[in-house]
């Protein structure tokens, strides 16, 4: 089969073996209870070891269905487990990313920090006027940055 099924069709599909398997032993109990009637009525013993062949292979069968439908059944779980397994290498991806994206922001923000007052000094120089008072207002905000690092 080239299309692989899903969970659900797999618990579909077992579903559908299990009732299968009530309708055999739906017959199989028919042919017991005809099995009674035919010991109280003293009938052949051919007929009535024809119909305990018959209920055995019902058995039998209905043991089959039974455990293909188990196996389908395990197949979905597995499935699903696996599925799960996925989405949540996925989600930690992702998470990995963002924590990263989130380090760069902060690195990015830390060096805007410092890089602050030295553009203040920059205009400061490039205004003119009281650069001594704006001097003294970046060194102090070097100052601040420097003891927070």
């Amino acid at each position: 089969m080239s299309q692989e099924l899903s969970a659900d069709d797999l618990h579909e599909q077992a579903k559908r073996y299990r009732e299968i398997a009530m309708a055999i032993q739906d017959k199989r109990d028919i042919l017991q209870r005809r099995i009674k009637d035919l010991k109280e009525d003293k009938a052949p013993k051919e007929e009535i070891k024809d119909l305990e062949n018959k209920i055995e292979f019902l058995n039998e069968q209905n043991q089959r269905l039974m455990n293909t439908a188990k196996s389908l059944d395990a197949q979905g779980v597995v499935k699903v487990m696996t599925n799960l397994e996925n989405a949540k290498q996925r989600i930690e991806a992702i998470t990995d990313k963002v924590l990263k994206a989130v380090q760069k922001f902060d690195d990015i923000k830390e060096a805007l920090n410092v890089l602050s007052p030295f553009i203040n000094l920059a205009t400061a120089i490039a205004t003119g006027g009281t650069v001594v008072a704006k001097i003294d207002s970046i060194v102090s905000e070097l100052d601040n940055l420097t003891r927070n690092v």
